[in-house]
């Protein structure tokens, strides 16, 4: 089972809804990465508002700064 958590703004939630609801049709493989077992024991703790507040002012459409030399590998 995976969990994930979303705060979106509201005039992009009608996209988000329709990109779910195409993915099926459009997926052709999937590798799942990892899965994660909650048992009643485990306690799984959601992001709080302030996280969500810090991670919702990364601009994602800056590419991140990479010294690395790719052309090695």
């Amino acid at each position: 089972m995976a969990i994930i958590q979303l705060e979106i703004k509201e005039d992009y939630l009608d996209n988000i809804l329709n990109f779910l609801k195409l993915l099926p049709k459009n997926v052709v493989k999937i590798k799942e990465l990892s899965t994660i077992t909650l048992t009643n024991k485990e306690k799984y703790e959601f992001w709080s508002d302030k996280e969500l507040e810090y991670i919702s002012k990364i601009d994602l459409s800056t590419p991140l700064e990479d010294d690395e030399d790719y052309s090695k590998w």
